[in-house]
């Protein structure tokens, strides 16, 4: 999709809710913030990778091409085992779950600590 096409349709979408005028500079801006949520959405199946987190003392690093987290499993199986919420850094301080992780400074920690491996998907980065 070239760049005419982008703001296009941007500024079609725009003025169907409102009569503001935005240059193709603002139009870009605003593409290109929300490329990664756009792509999650509608490629959602092709941008989801798994791994296997490796803990020690409750923190692993996160992978390089980390976009977000998707789901995380004590099974390799999806929708098997304990399923890790993704939690905020308060909750995850506070315990509001029994099986949780979060994210904190490009590291993933989990709850509870003493857990050695946890299987992830992940969003990829494009």
């Amino acid at each position: 999709m070239t760049i005419t096409q982008i703001i296009s349709i941007a500024r079609r979408k725009i003025l169907e809710s409102t009569e503001e005028i935005f240059s193709n500079g603002t139009l870009l801006l605003y593409a290109n913030m929300r490329k990664d949520e756009v792509a999650k959405r509608y490629l959602a199946k092709r941008l989801v990778k798994p791994t296997t987190l490796s803990f020690t003392n409750g923190v692993a690093t996160r992978p390089t091409d980390w976009n977000g987290h998707y789901y995380s499993s004590s099974s390799q199986n999806p929708n098997q085992g304990y399923e890790y919420k993704l939690v905020s850094l308060a909750d995850f301080q506070n315990g509001t779950q029994p099986y949780m992780i979060t994210e904190s400074e490009g590291n993933i920690l989990v709850f509870p600590q003493t857990v050695g491996t946890v299987y992830t998907w992940y969003y990829k980065k494009l």
